[in-house]
């Protein structure tokens, strides 16, 4: 933009007489060059300044952030690979250091519990393996989850795994009379549990045990998922008991026979 121009005239008089006259111009051009190039100056240092500013900023937080992040970033990896032993608490930034206690803390607590947790399946395991009883899980759908070498050796099958494919995982095929497990199933649902129930069981040779079998329903959210039996055979039980009452009955004829 064109500077604004200012005149200024002026008359010379001497002793009463004009001798002539000052005519002075002036223009803003130069000064508003100077300004505008003043604020280029001052626009070109703030942005040196804020650049400076900013590069500083980002080495300083690469410097100071970068290492630590990618250390916590790297436990945290290790933990969701289901690697929860404790790892170095080497940090470079002593303000991180609380975070990586905590994380190691968390770490090592987790360890501690999957531990435990392993501990108490093996001894779970060992004791389903070597009960004398017949163990069995099945749902109220009929399907049979699991059983023990016991449970399978008293429906005369070599092993459970025999005996799931023999019956095709359904427990329907133990019993000798079906309507026995549906009255079971009723009982489970109405009071979560059965104690001592009588009931004859299907052998793979298509001979009968009798049964005394005892069921703790499970439930999730109030819907009954799982049956947990605990089955005994008690068949020679029942023999004996069948002949003492036969040998007891033929004395009582005989006394009665009697003069």
């Amino acid at each position: 933009m064109a500077g604004a121009t200012v005149i200024r005239e002026m008359e010379v008089d001497f002793e009463g007489e004009r001798v002539g006259s000052v005519r002075l111009v002036m223009s803003t051009a130069h000064y508003q060059k100077e300004h505008l190039r003043y604020n280029m100056t001052a626009l070109l240092l703030s942005l040196a300044v804020g650049l400076s500013l900013l590069l500083s900023t980002n080495f300083i937080l690469r410097r100071n952030l970068k290492e630590p992040l990618e250390h916590l970033g790297e436990m945290a990896k290790t933990y969701a690979e289901g690697q929860f032993q404790q790892v170095s608490l080497l940090s470079p930034r002593v303000e991180f250091q609380s975070v990586a206690s905590a994380l190691n803390h968390m770490g090592q607590t987790v360890s501690e519990q999957m531990e435990r947790l392993r501990q108490a399946e093996a001894e779970y395991r060992s004791i389903f393996e070597r009960a004398l009883d017949g163990i069995l899980q099945s749902t109220p759908e009929g399907r049979i989850v699991k059983m023990n070498p016991a449970f399978a050796s008293m429906l005369g099958d070599d092993s459970p795994e025999h005996a799931l494919a023999r019956l095709k995982g359904d427990i329907r095929g133990i019993y000798a009379n079906p309507g026995e497990r549906i009255k079971l199933l009723a009982i489970v649902r109405a009071e979560n549990r059965v104690r001592r129930y009588e009931t004859e069981f299907l052998r793979a040779d298509g001979s009968t045990m009798m049964a005394s079998i005892t069921i703790q329903g499970s439930r999730e959210h109030g819907r009954l998922v799982r049956l947990d039996s605990i089955v005994e055979d008690i068949t020679r039980r029942k023999k004996a008991e069948d002949a003492l009452k036969a040998s007891e009955e033929r004395f009582r004829n005989l006394a009665e026979l009697l003069p």
